[in-house]
């Protein structure tokens, strides 16, 4: 996964100054970064709902 701060910093401040809900779904694949940042940054203790779709995950 990349990470980029020069994305990620502006991304989670606008988050942080736009988001007021309790329930956050996240679909994604890989590892959980972004709905970890989002959960750490958002007050209230945000209910997260999490959706791994990366397919060596979700394969038989």
């Amino acid at each position: 996964m990349f990470h980029s701060t020069l994305i990620e910093n502006p991304i989670l401040k606008l988050i942080s100054e736009k988001m007021n809900q309790s329930i956050i779904l996240d679909v994604a694949q890989g590892s959980g970064v972004w709905g970890f940042h989002i959960k750490t940054i958002v007050r209230g203790n945000p209910v997260m709902v999490g959706i791994d779709i990366w397919y060596p995950y979700i394969k038989d």
